[in-house]
């Protein structure tokens, strides 16, 4: 779908309207910086998808 098809669509439907703003942010790659995040939180723990499901499956039983 072309940028002008979007803006026009997105005159009668504002849920197009609201996609095609972001669509320019995907246009380029965002890179995440963590050395800020890192000095703030030195002993944080990364959690893996895998034990994250696991932790929320043995929460609800």
């Amino acid at each position: 779908m072309q940028r002008w098809q979007l803006w026009l669509a997105g005159l009668v439907n504002r849920q197009v309207r609201d996609a095609a703003e972001l669509l320019p942010r995907y246009a380029v790659d965002t890179i995440f910086v963590s050395d800020k995040f890192k000095t703030r939180f030195p002993d944080f723990n990364i959690t893996t998808l895998r034990t994250g499901l696991e932790s929320i499956r043995a929460e609800m039983s």
